[in-house]
């Protein structure tokens, strides 16, 4: 009776079940019309015929009883059958679009990537300067890396690479003699 109460009741319920779930029902109703057609290699001769007559006389009687709620329950079977439409093809601009998007993100994401790599680089090389203050020859070859197009020492570049702000550059760069050198560019001549 569990089983016969899960049934759906009507075609149309029948049809939005899932694919398998219909199938696993088709083949257990399969499965009883095969049981019930077999029967009568399992039972005597004699039987047999009985048990026929008696299913046919049966079937008949309920026919004859029920013909109209029979025709009735067809109807209601056909016609609540609703067709899908058809799902339409994916508009390839749609798809060119969307294949462009994630393109450029991820674009973006490899070069936010780049760019945070290169500043992790930026900080270990600052951390290991950063071990001592630069003495003048290191602070020399720090200037010479970190000068504007006109010759003088850009400060803000220098702190960058020290792991320190601009103007500590400049306190250290006085502090180790390099004023002239860093911000003189006649003196490079």
């Amino acid at each position: 009776m569990k089983f016969i109460n899960t049934l759906p009741p009507t075609q149309n319920e029948f049809s939005n079940l899932h694919h398998t779930t219909r199938q696993r029902f088709v083949n257990l109703i399969k499965g009883h019309i095969d049981y019930f057609d077999n029967l009568e290699s399992r039972i005597t001769m004699g039987k047999v015929g009985k048990i026929e007559k008696l299913r046919k006389e049966a079937v008949d009687r309920l026919v004859a009883h029920h013909q109209k709620e029979i025709d009735i329950f067809k109807a209601e079977l056909t016609s609540s059958i609703t067709t899908q439409e058809p799902v339409p093809p994916p508009d390839k601009s749609k798809l060119q679009s969307d294949l462009e998007d994630v393109t450029a993100e991820l674009r973006n994401a490899r070069n936010i990537a780049k760019k945070t790599s290169r500043e992790k680089n930026k900080y270990k090389n600052a951390l290991k300067i950063m071990r001592h203050k630069p003495t003048q020859f290191e602070m020399k070859e720090i200037i010479d890396r970190c000068r504007f197009k006109n010759g003088k020492c850009n400060n803000t570049k220098v702190g960058e690479e020290l792991g320190i702000d601009g103007e500590t550059a400049l306190a250290w760069i006085k502090n180790v003699g390099l004023s002239d050198y860093a911000y003189d560019p006649n003196h490079l001549k």
